[in-house]
């Protein structure tokens, strides 16, 4: 099978889900070898699909419900971290944002260091 064949399938069953029936099915048409690059593609199409947000504290309601709406039809990991002092960070794939109480200071510092 085609490397553009497993990417296309992969996007698929991120998407739309496999069943165990179906997964088998494709597990007993594929080579060894498509199935590990099948494997590869999978996981990275499930990482295009995963946004991980780190807080100081866990997630109110509120926040929770505007990270959905951000990010729609992605699936969202909460990680809990003390060290941010505040705010959040989001990894969307190959994209960071940093909008923690701790980068802000420290950009601040950066800043006024420049200056003097």
């Amino acid at each position: 099978m085609k490397k553009t064949q497993l990417k296309d399938f992969a996007k698929q069953v991120v998407t739309n889900g496999i069943t165990k029936d179906e997964s088998k099915k494709v597990i007993s048409l594929l080579s060894t070898q498509d199935l590990q690059i099948f494997g590869r593609l999978l996981q990275h199409e499930l990482e295009k699909q995963t946004v991980y947000v780190t807080t100081s504290d866990e997630l109110d309601r509120e926040t929770s419900n505007t990270l959905k709406e951000i990010f729609k039809n992605k699936r969202i990991i909460n990680s809990v971290d003390s060290k941010i002092g505040g705010g959040i960070n989001a990894r969307v794939y190959d994209m960071i944002y940093d909008l923690s109480v701790k980068s802000s200071i420290e950009r601040i510092a950066a800043k006024a260091q420049e200056e003097i």
